[in-house]
């Protein structure tokens, strides 16, 4: 078997999927068995990257109740990112934003998820619907979606993250299929002072957690200028995520169960 040209960045992987000719829109990533760990390598560690981005071209957008939100629009399609720090452990959060429980209770556009292919524990591919707002069609979304756990070789970091993903599920009836160059959760352990662990018992230690939620999105189709515009105020699930855990004990119970049955790496 041919060896798999491993590539380093995510603009290198879409830049190789771009090239085959076609003139039909890029559905997503091409994932196989053969190349699921390099891709999810990639967009992780894409992912982080975005997050710890600072100055131009990144322009802040609005902050509301602590929750702060940047763009970058400098390329084709603008990325955008919300931070907010959570007061509860890292570990708890990771397990929050690697559900879709979270989505359900959080975002009135979620309409509902279904996975399609496993390749490893942490690396699948699903589909998921959201609402649009009518007269617009609704739209669905086929990602490859990974995650990485906290260690020494990543800084410490959790990550969560999804891009879209060629894939042959059929597009359901009255939808459309959007493009989502990348998206997902970065979440940082802080210390009590604010500053990021850097180590295994820092992390462990840990009760709250700076979090980066980042999204790129293309909607395809005609969309409002208005209905566009509201990615920048999507960031603000942060908020929203907080408000549904402050408010409901067993949730909060529920994930802190998750997060003290989970193995986590030594350093």
């Amino acid at each position: 078997m041919a060896a798999v040209r491993k590539v380093a960045t995510l603009d290198e992987l879409y830049a190789s999927e771009e090239s085959t000719g076609s003139d039909a829109p890029l559905e997503g990533l091409t994932i196989t068995d053969t190349n699921y760990e390099w891709v999810a390598d990639a967009l992780l560690d894409d992912l982080s990257q975005v997050a710890a981005a600072e100055g131009p071209p990144w322009e802040s957008i609005k902050t509301k109740n602590g929750c702060s939100v940047t763009q970058d629009k400098s390329g084709e399609l603008a990325i955008t990112r919300g931070k907010f720090i959570f007061r509860r452990s890292a570990r708890i959060m990771f397990q929050v934003f690697r559900s879709n429980l979270h989505l359900k209770a959080c975002d009135s556009r979620f309409k509902s998820a279904e996975l399609l292919e496993t390749f490893s524990p942490t690396c699948s591919i699903s589909q998921m619907l959201y609402k649009f707002p009518m007269p617009l069609k609704d739209r669905a979304m086929v990602t490859f979606d990974t995650e990485r756990m906290a260690c020494a070789d990543n800084d410490w970091e959790y990550i969560v993250c999804s891009s879209s993903a060629a894939h042959p599920a059929p597009l359901p009836r009255k939808h459309v299929r959007l493009f989502l160059q990348r998206s997902g959760y970065v979440i940082v352990p802080l210390n009590a002072d604010g500053s990021r662990v850097t180590s295994a018992a820092e992390e462990a230690a840990s009760s709250a957690c700076l979090v980066t939620w980042i999204a790129q999105v293309d909607p395809r189709g005609k969309v409002p200028k208005k209905v566009s515009n509201m990615q920048s105020s999507a960031a603000f699930i942060l908020l929203d995520v907080r408000d549904w855990m402050n408010r409901d004990p067993k949730v909060v119970a529920h994930y802190q169960g998750l997060a003290a049955e989970a193995s986590y790496p030594d350093g």
